[in-house]
């Protein structure tokens, strides 16, 4: 079931904004991510009564809900680990919301797609492409090795990026993925 463009506006709208605050403080609003995950759901049930699919409106904030759980468990793991930060987590779980589980994970399928081009070309121009592709296939093996073999990175080799902008232009390749795949 395809998103209303109500909903890929929205979505649009929450991921414009959490970029621009992401990128200027390094934070992504509680109230925008709150906010939106608390009315997604509303939202597609009103909108399901107001397009005349009433029959179909409790599936519909059913299936918001289940898009922000879908598309947040990945990243809260990430989160748990140290991998993301939580304002990220938040918001890919309200984009889930608004955009519903499968366009919902296209997102942060895209999203992701553009963090990481984003990060490997910083890392080459830096000059530390090689020696941080050692590093994380060297911590991907980690669940395979025993405890007293883990390695571990220290904290001053860790970057941080901001991952906002990516999240943006991953709602605008799987909007338009939708829009214009059909």
């Amino acid at each position: 079931m395809p998103t209303h463009p109500l909903f890929l506006l929205l979505a649009l709208g929450v991921a414009a904004a959490a970029a621009w605050t992401d990128w200027r403080t390094g934070t992504i609003p509680n109230r925008l991510t709150f906010g939106a995950l608390l009315l997604a759901p509303v939202a597609h049930f009103a909108a399901a009564i107001l397009l005349g699919h009433s029959h179909v409106a409790l599936e519909a904030a059913g299936m918001s809900i289940f898009g922000a759980a879908t598309c947040g468990i990945v990243p809260f793991l990430m989160y748990r680990s140290g991998g993301m930060a939580g304002g990220d987590v938040k918001l890919l779980a309200a984009l889930g919301a608004i955009c519903l589980p499968t366009l919902g994970i296209e997102t942060q399928v895209f999203g992701l797609f553009f963090a990481t081009f984003y990060a490997a070309g910083v890392l080459a121009y830096q000059g530390k492409l090689l020696s941080t592709a050692k590093n994380a296939a060297a911590l991907a093996l980690n669940p395979f090795r025993k405890k007293e073999n883990k390695r571990t990175v220290p904290k001053e080799l860790m970057i941080q990026m901001r991952f906002g902008p990516s999240v943006l232009a991953g709602v605008v390749a799987a909007a338009a993925m939708q829009v214009w795949g059909q």
